[in-house]
């Protein structure tokens, strides 16, 4: 198996999600993951394990916070 210092693939990309977005997730427990998908049939696939999961949350609970700080001081 090789392995590569850098990664060999690189992506670049803007979801724009908003209230009425539609998001679904699978739970694929023999694959030890949990699969989203944002948009639709055609849209961004998002494949996690549980610590990845749980990171997200984690991340996503902190910007919230902090979001809605940057809102509250704007008046």
């Amino acid at each position: 198996m090789a392995h590569l210092s850098r990664p060999s693939v690189q992506v670049d990309v803007l979801v724009l999600v908003d209230a009425d977005s539609m998001i679904t997730y699978e739970a694929l427990p023999d694959s030890d993951a949990i699969e989203f998908t944002l948009g639709g049939r055609n849209g961004l696939g998002l494949n996690m394990n549980e610590g990845g999961l749980r990171h997200c949350i984690a991340i996503f609970t902190e910007a919230l916070t902090a979001f809605e700080a940057a809102m509250a001081s704007q008046g």
